[in-house]
């Protein structure tokens, strides 16, 4: 029997609705619906949960490390600074017993060394301590050479702690300007630089010149505090020196007349006669005191 049109209708419904009764079967519902919904969803929720875990404990070890690094660093930074001044007591240490015999060879050797190394180091021995080891040299140089020659190795480091002072006259960033001024030809053996720094009023003003003559610059009222002179060599036999910064210069003095007011030896080296007025030029460069103030006649 054909079936009509209705009929095909209903029975088109009945099948559909069958159809999703089926299925709905088949679908969770309440509790099931959730414990469904975890396992499609618990994969992805892991992989996301352990991301985070993975970037929280990679945070916390980097926090970890950072602090130990920077606790580590300032261990280092304390024991460097530690070990640092260990190594110049021990040198200063050294310096004052090789002084104890200024006549041994090897005590001359070891005193070389160890000033060249603190000068290297820029390591700054007290000044005190300067005066007294170099002078035992100073005082056993007259009869041995060896000596004297470790005398001036002294004079030549008492001139470098001038450099690094925090009273020197030249601090960093002192301004230099270029000055011609009158000097005696027969005591600089080279055409010298020529600087001054600050400014003063007479009588506090610069002399570079001869004992036995007048002060070439004696009309100016007005001038600089110091005069600032340098790389070249100079003797400083029969002149009369005030308010002079010597800086880079070979010091050379052979016994002979000499005033110094207020001068200063700035990475000097020295060449001095030995005797007794060499002495006691000596001893004035090696005082504690920056500035040298010296009349020999």
């Amino acid at each position: 029997m054909k079936l009509r049109d209705e009929d095909k209708e209903w029975l088109s419904g009945e099948i559909s609705a069958q159809l999703t009764d089926a299925i709905e079967e088949f679908r969770p519902h309440g509790w099931r619906k959730v414990a469904h919904w975890a396992r499609e969803w618990g994969i992805t929720g892991a992989i996301i949960s352990a991301f985070f875990t993975l970037v929280a404990i990679t945070l916390g070890a980097l926090y970890q490390s950072y602090s130990h690094l920077e606790k580590e660093t300032e261990f280092r930074t304390k024991t460097t600074g530690h070990l640092v001044d260990i190594d110049n007591k021990l040198l200063v240490l050294q310096l004052s017993l090789s002084s104890t015999q200024p006549t041994k060879t090897q005590n001359q050797a070891a005193v070389k060394q160890l000033l060249a190394d603190a000068t290297a180091r820029a390591v700054s021995i007290s000044p005190a301590v300067i005066q007294e080891a170099g002078g035992t040299f100073v005082q056993a140089g007259l009869s041995d050479t060896g000596a004297w020659d470790t005398a001036m190795h002294f004079l030549n480091y008492r001139s470098f702690l001038t450099s690094i002072d925090v009273h020197s006259p030249l601090p960093p960033g002192t301004r230099l300007e270029h000055t011609a001024y009158v000097l005696p030809k027969s005591n600089f053996l080279q055409q010298p630089t020529m600087n001054a720094i600050g400014g003063s009023k007479a009588p506090d003003l610069p002399e570079v010149r001869k004992l036995d003559a007048a002060n070439p610059n004696e009309s100016v009222a007005i001038g600089p505090s110091f005069l600032v002179i340098g790389t070249a060599p100079v003797v400083l036999d029969g002149l009369y020196l005030k308010r002079v910064i010597f800086t880079d210069t070979h010091i050379i003095y052979k016994g002979g007349p000499l005033t110094m007011e207020n001068v200063f030896f700035i990475n000097c080296t020295f060449e001095i006669q030995q005797q007794p007025q060499g002495q006691a030029f000596a001893q004035a460069v090696l005082s504690p005191q920056i500035d040298v103030k010296l009349k020999l006649t």
